[in-house]
């Protein structure tokens, strides 16, 4: 019997390995390469957030990928993308890393409205 990491790598390497479980993204880092990689995603949600100016809404969603150079991604980090499917989604947050895995907070553009104007204006 191995310990508790080994049998959880073996473990995610099944649940990664497959595809219905999974999908298939393309993971960018800030001035890297791509790279095709299997995620396990959750829904998409909207988030509002606000400052002093603006009011925001945010189309998120959490994005659980591995950390192995081979299968993953070694160092995943903000400012990183994944692409799924035709949607480019920002790494605004690693929100965990576990033994061989971690845990993204992705964004995609959201909309803005500027305080006392009813203009939306699409964010970049």
């Amino acid at each position: 019997m191995g310990t508790i990491q080994e049998t959880l790598a073996t473990d995610l390497g099944t649940i990664f390995g497959s595809q219905e479980i999974t999908d298939e993204v393309t993971y960018t880092p800030s001035g890297g390469e791509p790279v095709t990689i299997q995620a396990l995603l959750a829904p998409e949600r909207d988030d509002y957030r606000n400052d002093e100016q603006a009011e925001y809404l945010v189309r998120n969603r959490e994005c659980t990928i591995l950390t192995d150079a081979d299968t993953g991604v070694a160092a995943p980090a903000r400012e990183d993308t994944v692409t799924i499917g035709s949607t480019v989604w920002a790494v605004e947050q690693v929100i965990e890393i576990g033994p061989g895995w971690a845990q993204l907070l992705l964004v995609s553009r959201g909309r803005k409205r500027l305080a006392g104007n009813d203009a939306i204006m699409d964010l970049p």
